[in-house]
């Protein structure tokens, strides 16, 4: 698996619209959120096909309007259903769907309290993705609303594009509270980082749809896609916090 910034992504992109040679390694675009699952399932697969796929990472939003202007991108993986809906009515040469499901989740600097004892209006920095491009910033939005005004809370929030790029701030303590996703939370506990505190949130922001958009020209997508179903795929999601079954359905996938 290999990961590409943005900035050395559009690199690429220009000088292929000069008609300069590709590689023959498809690139996908995975939002921040899934990276860390992602790169694990890539690889893993890469191990099992033999197929090498390249990843490039953002918001949902902001990687949907690269492949609209043209970005030689053959599958988003989006941390929601919408984007890969939207991009379908304007690329309609391509197939789309849900691969899993993840949640929201919350982390706190202060460790002696729970969420009930939080009132957004005592706390000085709130982190949160950009919810104009990112789907986990739209749903840490509706989580605001439905406990304070945001009117009132404006001056203590920072954006950043993506969840993922939230990790910097969580690990050097920078924000008082963070609104990520629980892939991420995996990963910090994975990774033995124990800072602060997590709390993963109930329904409705617990089990939230996650679709794709794959280019019909794909040929890795449809193997790929039975791989997230297989016992390593499902075990290497659930080890970060996803699942690729809906509410009441029983799937059994053979690896």
């Amino acid at each position: 698996m290999r990961l590409r910034n943005w900035g050395v992504c559009l690199w690429v992109f220009g000088m292929w619209m000069m008609g300069c040679e590709q590689s023959s390694i498809p690139t996908w675009a995975v939002a921040g959120s899934l990276y860390g699952p992602f790169s694990v399932l890539v690889d893993s697969f890469a191990a099992k096909s033999g197929h090498e796929i390249q990843l490039v990472t953002g918001s949902s939003g902001a990687l949907t309007t690269q492949i609209l202007q043209g970005a030689p991108i053959e599958v988003l993986i989006s941390a929601d259903s919408l984007y890969p809906i939207q991009l379908l009515e304007k690329r309609p040469d391509a197939q789309t769907g849900v691969w899993g499901y993840g949640g929201l989740a919350i982390w706190v600097r202060d460790t002696a309290n729970d969420l009930s004892a939080y009132s957004l209006l005592n706390i000085r920095r709130i982190a949160l993705a950009n919810p104009e491009v990112a789907p986990f910033g739209r749903l840490a939005m509706q989580w605001i609303k439905a406990q304070e005004s945001p009117a009132q809370i404006t001056d203590k929030l920072v954006f950043s594009e993506h969840v993922g790029q939230l990790n910097p701030w969580i690990q050097q303590q920078s924000v008082d509270l963070a609104f990520t996703s629980r892939s991420i939370e995996a990963s910090f506990q994975m990774e033995g980082l124990s800072m602060g505190k997590w709390i993963i949130l109930g329904a409705p922001y617990d089990r939230i749809p996650h679709g794709f958009w794959a280019n019909r020209s794909s040929e890795i997508w449809p193997e790929f896609q039975a791989f997230l179903h297989s016992t390593t795929g499902k075990m290497i999601l659930t080890r970060y916090g996803y699942s690729t079954q809906a509410l009441g359905e029983t799937v059994d996938y053979a690896d």
